[in-house]
């Protein structure tokens, strides 16, 4: 009978035990809200796609959106479209959607629409990329110019995040001859890109550009590019016109790559504006 009593004892300590366990990973890990007057931020972004469709020819266009597969849970998605077909595929970690239409004419206006939110996300396991690449095709002059700013480079750092970081700060020093060359006259942040991407190929390292949108409400904005290299362990992120490292939390990548956010097939001026705003939800609501 007391050995009745110990076992339900202990059995009673061990359900407890994990009762207060899982509670705790589900208010402090999960975020999962307490208390009636908890709310959560919303964030409502809009894309609006306008363009000149040509007469009697079909209409494509393409555009990335957000492969939502961060640390944002997404409420809500839109396609908005007059008459147009609509599909999205994915490839190499980015979304892509197609509007497609067999005619139309004069001015064409496309919506995309987002709802998310950054509560609820669990853990994800860490994405991993490439540690090596082969160099960048260069010769002559340019030749020249990467392998003597790559010199104090490689004296100057450590390992691949200090290489990465010196390398942004040549890239960006406006007194350089070398520089000077490999960017030819075009100081834009994806030139730069360019430049600190070959750069970072000679020493075999790999480099990822990634557009973000960063979510300031009521502000038209445009994609702002970034730049990462995965170092074996972790993601380091940077920005190439600053050198500033690690990417700010108010930033959702839209996606990565040198593409141009969007292409059109039978049609010209396509142009992409960004609106965003921000509204509350009651937080036991939106976790149910």
């Amino acid at each position: 009978m007391r050995a009745l009593s110990l076992h339900l004892k202990v059995l009673i300590t061990l359900l407890v035990t994990l009762g207060v366990a899982i509670t705790a990973y589900q208010i402090f890990v999960l975020g999962i809200p307490v208390t009636e007057d908890e709310t959560d931020d919303l964030w409502n972004i809009d894309a609006r796609i306008e363009f000149q469709a040509s007469p009697r020819e079909p209409v494509k266009l393409q555009m990335y959106v957000p492969p939502l597969n961060q640390d944002y849970v997404s409420l809500n998605e839109s396609f908005i479209s007059n008459n147009y077909g609509v599909s999205i595929n994915r490839a190499n970690g980015n979304r892509k959607v197609t509007w497609s239409a067999r005619r139309a004419n004069g001015k064409q206006t496309l919506y995309y629409r987002l709802v998310l939110t950054k509560r609820y996300s669990g853990e994800r396991p860490i994405e991993k990329g490439p540690i090596f690449r082969d160099s960048l095709p260069v010769a002559g002059a340019e030749k020249i110019a990467a392998e003597a700013l790559l010199a104090p480079i490689r004296q100057h750092s450590a390992d691949v995040e200090t290489f990465i970081s010196e390398t942004i700060k040549r890239v960006n020093a406006k007194g350089d001859d070398n520089v000077k060359l490999l960017l030819g006259g075009d100081n834009s942040t994806a030139n730069k890109a360019r430049v600190i991407e070959l750069l970072l190929s000679i020493a075999h390292v790999p480099l990822e550009r990634l557009h973000t949108i960063r979510l300031v409400a009521n502000q038209q904005q445009s994609p702002e590019l970034w730049v990462r290299s995965f170092n074996g362990e972790k993601w380091l992120y940077f920005n190439p016109d600053t050198g500033e490292q690690g990417l700010p939390a108010d930033r959702l990548v839209w996606w990565t790559g040198a593409d141009e956010l969007l292409t059109l097939d039978g049609g010209k001026k396509a142009e992409v504006s960004f609106t965003l705003n921000n509204s509350e939800m009651n937080a036991i609501r939106l976790a149910k």
